[in-house]
């Protein structure tokens, strides 16, 4: 074993171009636990680009210092996702 653990490795596997369906059957678990953890990761990619575009929308004018600029971008961030 090289320390990953098997979700990472069923979500390696699917990065570099197989199935879910081909993940699950090569490492022995069922096909909807491989699509829970693909889906897992991909939301988390989104969500940081998401986090990355909102930073970068800051108007550093309105926000002189590091701690308005991350309050505006939570700000905006919250607003966007509606939380």
């Amino acid at each position: 074993m090289d320390g990953h653990s098997i979700g990472e490795r069923v979500v390696a596997a699917v990065k570099i171009g197989g199935s879910c369906d081909q993940a699950a059957k090569q490492f022995g678990i069922d096909i909807s636990t491989a699509i829970s953890w693909v889906r897992r990761l991909r939301d988390r990619q989104r969500c940081a680009r998401q986090n990355w575009r909102v930073q970068a929308k800051i108007d550093l004018g309105r926000a002189p210092n590091l701690a308005a600029a991350k309050s505006e971008a939570r700000r905006l961030h919250l607003a966007r996702t509606g939380h």
